[in-house]
């Protein structure tokens, strides 16, 4: 099992007599759910620099805490972080205010997962030549460690990670809002391929509207042109971008990506072919 959620239990013992008279059943264990997270993939020192790089103390927006005098309060919004909450000036004022800090802090990283399954299944042979027949569900299972490795390597730089997909009816799945890099490992254990699947674009716009800040880390399978083009007017200028790909991207597409100041990850399957190098 690579990685979602499983049964372990019950454990009985059975005590029995030698002539088969008496038996008893006597449950010692409870049933217990245990979630399986993604592994990681190694991360090449160019990406590791990539990543570093693309984080900058200034420009994170909000901090985790700080006085009253390095600091400004706000009123509390549904989404925001019950750490930012000032309990003193909220009992003062009468509702909930939370800390909005002037001072550079560490940013806010959000990983977009795309779960479209036509951002998998049209890789070609020459791309994923093992994976290419296979409908796309294991170059996203790849996809999902790669969303991990880059969730491990950003949240040792920022001081929140925030995992976002398109989830079923159109909502939009959160993880990471409070526990960070656990909430999204495990946000990543249940996250499946769908073919009805909105695009990151539409689902970007929604994570803004819940405060985040500082960068945005978009895995997919592949990303065309058009792609490139919509991701890079969605984010923000103070946000800075990755795209992180399975198969290296055109040289269209990275030009759009460098204009928009966004950095390229290529983290391939082992197995693949080589063409093009991470930036």
């Amino acid at each position: 099992m690579h990685r979602g959620r499983t049964l372990v239990g019950p454990v009985t013992i059975r005590v029995e007599d030698p002539f088969g008279l008496l038996r008893i059943d006597r449950p010692v264990v409870p049933a217990e759910e245990v979630v399986v997270v993604p592994a990681s993939a190694p991360l090449a020192a160019i990406d590791t620099g990539a990543l570093a790089g693309a984080v900058s103390a200034d420009e994170g927006r909000v901090g985790q805490g700080g006085s009253a005098d390095d600091s400004e309060l706000r009123p509390y919004r549904p989404g925001d972080p019950i750490r930012r909450v000032h309990w003193a000036q909220s009992a003062r004022r009468g509702e909930l205010h939370v800390r909005q800090t002037t001072q550079a802090q560490p940013p806010e990283a959000v990983i977009a997962l795309d779960v479209r399954r036509e951002s998998y299944q049209g890789l070609g042979r020459e791309d994923l030549a093992e994976l290419s027949d296979l409908g796309g569900d294991q170059a996203f299972e790849h996809a999902v460690v790669v969303a991990a490795s880059v969730a491990r390597a950003l949240a040792a730089r920022t001081s929140r990670v925030v995992l976002v997909s398109d989830g079923p009816s159109g909502s939009t799945r959160h993880a990471g809002d409070v526990g960070g890099l656990t909430d999204v490992l495990v946000g990543l254990a249940d996250v499946r391929l769908r073919s009805d699947a909105r695009p990151v674009t539409e689902v970007l716009p929604e994570v803004r509207g819940r405060d985040v800040h500082g960068m945005t880390a978009v895995v997919t399978g592949n990303c065309t042109a058009e792609q490139a083009a919509e991701l890079v007017t969605a984010t923000s200028g103070s946000s800075r971008g990755i795209m992180a790909t399975i198969v290296p991207p055109d040289p269209v597409v990275r030009g759009i990506l460098d204009r928009g100041g966004w950095r390229t990850l290529v983290v391939p399957v082992a197995g693949a072919t080589a063409s093009g190098a991470a930036r």
